[in-house]
C-alpha cells in the first residue's frame, strides 16, 4: 500500500483551521485520513507566530 504524504503552506492550515467549511478544511481533512502530514520548522514556527497574533485572541480565550 502507497501512503501519499501530504505538505500544506501556513495560510492553508490557518485556513483550514478557521474555516470549517472550505476547501482548505477539506483538503486538511482528506490528507489527514489518507496520508501523512509533513510540517517545516519554518512552518510551525510561522503558525506560532500568526496564531500569537492579538487579533486571535477572541478565538482562543475563554
Amino acid at each position: 500500500m502507497v501512503i501519499t504524504n501530504y505538505v500544506f503552506d501556513t495560510n492553508s492550515i490557518i485556513s483550514a483551521h478557521l474555516l470549517p467549511v472550505s476547501m482548505s478544511r477539506s483538503a486538511y481533512n482528506k490528507a489527514l485520513k489518507q496520508g501523512i502530514l509533513l510540517y517545516s520548522k519554518d512552518t510551525l514556527s510561522e503558525l506560532a507566530q500568526v496564531f500569537s497574533r492579538q487579533k486571535f485572541d477572541k478565538l482562543y480565550s475563554g
